[in-house]
């Protein structure tokens, strides 16, 4: 995503409408059932504009989403968080993940599994990035430069 497409109205009004969503996710009488928490937190946490907005939103909301859910937090927790993790890749996110992990040691339970699954996924990404990203651009820049030569664009 470009710094253009970043900083347009559009991602700005996207950032807030899906933030109000998850917070109207763990708000009584919304409109969203307490059981759909879990599935607007993962559906958000799987969009390129929502992935780093609901982790935020989990680490921030912590308290509110354990008192919230009650008793279905705990294995609610590890698809949310295997959610998150599916799209961090960068060293600031791992950094992050890290630090969820240390401030809520012990309140973890069922979800420390995931919250570390979580942190591994994170590294193997950050890897792949700078193994194999630049290949990858380069392969595509190629690629997009002879098709435009001929007038067509293939992969």
């Amino acid at each position: 995503m470009g710094l253009q497409t970043m900083f347009s109205p559009d991602y700005f009004l996207t950032l807030l409408i899906l933030n109000r969503y998850l917070t109207w996710s763990i708000t009584e009488n919304s409109g969203i059932r307490k059981q759909d928490t879990p599935l607007v937190l993962r559906s958000v946490a799987a969009t390129s504009v929502g992935g780093y907005l609901t982790f935020n939103f989990v680490r921030d909301k912590w308290a509110k989403l354990e008192k919230f859910l009650g008793d279905i937090y705990q294995p609610a927790l590890v698809h949310i968080v295997q959610a998150i993790a599916a799209r961090l890749n960068t060293r600031f996110e791992l950094h992050e993940m890290q630090q969820l992990r240390d401030r809520y040691d012990g309140e973890l339970g069922a979800a420390t599994r995931a919250v570390d699954q979580g942190i591994e996924t994170t590294m193997i990404q950050i890897q792949w990035m700078e193994e194999k990203l630049s290949t990858v651009a380069t392969w595509m820049e190629k690629a997009i430069q002879e098709s435009s030569n001929r007038g067509k664009f293939k992969l």
